[in-house]
């Protein structure tokens, strides 16, 4: 009976040997695909972002408005005489 489990621990012990480097380089590639995915949804994320924030920048509207609030510089002088 000694031999039956002997043979057993070793047949389990051989399998997990075999499967063990398969299961890391499944892993392994799982994990570089995950990160590829990831790094090119956030680049495509703030890249959006970006746009969004030229776009509001551009617009005519707050160009316009920068403008009309020009003042002319008073000599600190002159407004004293």
């Amino acid at each position: 009976m000694f031999v039956i489990y002997e043979a057993a621990t070793c047949i389990v012990v051989a399998l997990i040997a075999t499967a063990l480097p398969f299961t890391v380089f499944a892993m392994c590639v799982l994990l570089k695909g995950g990160t590829e995915y990831l790094s090119g949804t956030l680049q495509k994320l703030t890249q959006g972002a970006r746009w969004a924030i030229a776009d509001d920048l551009s617009t005519p509207i707050l160009g316009k408005s920068l403008v009309q609030e020009q003042f002319p510089l008073v000599d600190t002088a002159a407004r004293r005489k």
